[in-house]
């Protein structure tokens, strides 16, 4: 079940910004940032493709991040100044990276083990990107957050023809509270 955006007006001034941020994500695309997103116990559907799923981590330096992933967050918040310094207004944001998931590709369902919500903005999406939340599915809208409890099942495809790409945003889920 999907959350109301109305909960989180911290959120506004990401929306506020979309095409910056839009913008961001696609430099750091072109500068090679993305990486195989590594499946830590939910399944990608690759269709053919090896790869599918590519992510991109920034903003914030998690405590579990590898040195790998310490290097990327760096160097991606030194092309993307703007975006870091956008995020750096949302109150509990806990973690923030772009998500790219191929034509045909398909994120399966899985759930998680906290008590957060993911609220994922469009960046370059269309009818044809669609994620579903339990028994509910919506199509992505550029500009616009889905926001749902990291807890419950959930899934995404891409049946498009061009790369679906999202702003995807942790936060402390007011609900639980």
């Amino acid at each position: 079940m999907y959350q109301s955006q109305e909960l989180y007006p911290e959120l506004t001034v990401v929306q506020d910004n979309w095409e910056v941020i839009r913008d961001d994500s696609l430099k750091l695309l072109d500068q090679g940032c993305y990486s195989e997103m590594p499946n830590n116990g939910f399944s990608v559907e690759r269709q053919n493709n090896p790869q599918v799923w590519y992510y991109c981590p920034f903003g914030l330096e998690a405590e579990d991040q590898t040195p790998q992933t310490r290097v990327q967050t760096a160097y991606a918040q030194s092309l993307v100044p703007r975006t870091v310094e956008i995020l750096a207004q949302v109150k509990g944001l806990k973690g923030a990276m772009f998500s790219l998931l191929k034509p045909g590709g398909q994120i399966k369902e899985h759930t998680h083990e906290n008590s957060y919500v993911t609220a994922t903005m469009g960046l370059q999406v269309d009818a044809k990107c669609t994620f579903r939340v339990c028994d509910e599915t919506r199509s992505h809208e550029n500009g616009e957050f889905l926001v749902f409890d990291y807890c419950l099942p959930h899934e995404a495809w891409n049946t498009g023809d061009r790369d679906r790409m999202v702003l995807l945003l942790v936060l402390q889920n007011k609900l639980a509270l």
